[in-house]
Formats: structure tokens, sequence, C-alpha cells
């Protein structure tokens, strides 16, 4: 059977945490909150709802679940390219944004009235992250074990986690659209948008059997 590797396993849950807040959660909340809902990943690209740059969360979307699906299921090409072009840009493009506006580069949630400074803790993070991928990356090539790739097999639980993922959406839908951007009711949104993530991510991680030899 394949086993966990754990520092590929610390790899792929912060790669899954960053994702939800930078992706997921804007993606989710653009579509489901509307116009009422203003999102930025970064100077130029953001937007309200599924206008302005929408389409680049879409695009960001499908590139993290193919990395963290072909990361869950053992790290099989083209996991190792992507785990990269995913941790090292975003390291550099952290390091350089507390490097050039430390006082501006902070994390704002307006839901959970979030305000905090990652000018020391973002490039020690997202660096150090970068340094594991990398490391990871070149001991598996250097390995060179064989690829044992984890088969599909949808248990009861998979499918129950499925079928939730999708029947949060219309209750993602009531919360966003009741209530103000700092309402109880937004809160609620933001922690269904969280269990959701969390349930997409199970899937992956979940639902195989034992892996055949490739």
């Amino acid at each position: 059977m394949w086993r966990k590797d754990p520092l590929l396993a610390v790899i792929l849950l912060w790669t899954a945490l960053f994702a939800g807040v930078l992706v997921w959660l804007p993606l989710v909340r653009g579509a489901t909150q509307g116009t009422a809902y203003s999102w930025a990943l970064t100077a130029g690209i953001g937007g309200r709802g599924i206008g302005g740059a929408y389409w680049v969360l879409i695009i960001g979307a499908a590139f993290v679940l193919a990395l963290l699906y072909l990361g869950w299921r053992g790290g099989r090409q083209p996991f190792h390219w992507l785990l990269l072009g995913f941790q090292v840009p975003l390291a550099a493009a952290v390091t350089y944004a507390a490097w050039t506006d430390p006082k501006g580069f902070r994390f704002e949630g307006a839901t959970l009235g979030l305000d905090v400074s990652l000018a020391l803790i973002g490039p020690v993070l997202f660096c150090g992250i970068a340094c594991a991928a990398i490391f990871w990356v070149l001991r598996d090539l250097r390995a060179r074990r064989p690829r044992q790739v984890a088969e599909w097999d949808w248990t009861r639980a998979a499918r129950v986690r499925l079928l939730l993922l999708v029947a949060i959406i219309p209750l993602e839908v009531l919360m966003f659209r009741s209530g103000g951007i700092q309402s109880a009711q937004n809160v609620i949104g933001v922690a269904l948008v969280g269990w959701q993530w969390v349930l997409v991510n199970r899937v992956l991680a979940g639902a195989r059997r034992s892996p055949t030899q490739e």
C-alpha cells in the first residue's frame, strides 16, 4: 500500500489551507454572494461577484485541484512541477511584497474583522514551505521510487462527502445574501465555505484503496 510521506503531507496541508483562503473562498463567495462581495488577489486582479478578473479564480481553482489531486495520490507526475510552480513564485511574491511595502502587506478579512500584518511572518512561512517543497521534489526524484498510484474507490463515506459539499451551496447562498458583510450570517457562510473545502480535500485524499504499480 502507498504510505503517506510525512513531509509531503505537511506541504499538502499547507497548500490546501492557503489555497482555500486565496482561491476557494473568493471563488465560492463571488458565485454565491454576487456583487455584494468584493475580492482582490493582488493589485489589479480582483472584482465584485463573478465580475472583473473572476476567470483568474476559476483557473487558479483548476490548478490547485489538479495539484492536490495528484499530491494526495502519492505525488505522481506532473505533481512535482505543479507544486514548485505554486510554492516558489508564491514565496517570491510574498517576500517582495513584505520587502517593498511592509506596512501595507497585511491580511484583511472584513467578515471576521481581521487585520494582521504579514511583513515578518509571511516571508518566513512561505519561504520555509517553498524550501520544503524543493527539498521533497529533489529527494523524490533522486529516489526514483516505483510510482504507486492510488486507485479510486467510491466508498459510502466518499459519496456522502461529495453530496454534502454540493448540498452546502444553497445554504451558502442563503447565508451570504441574508445579512451584511460583518453579520452573523456572513460568518456562518464563511464557516460553511471552509467546511466545504475540507470536504473537497477529504474526497481527494480519502476516496482511494490499495494502489497498484504504475
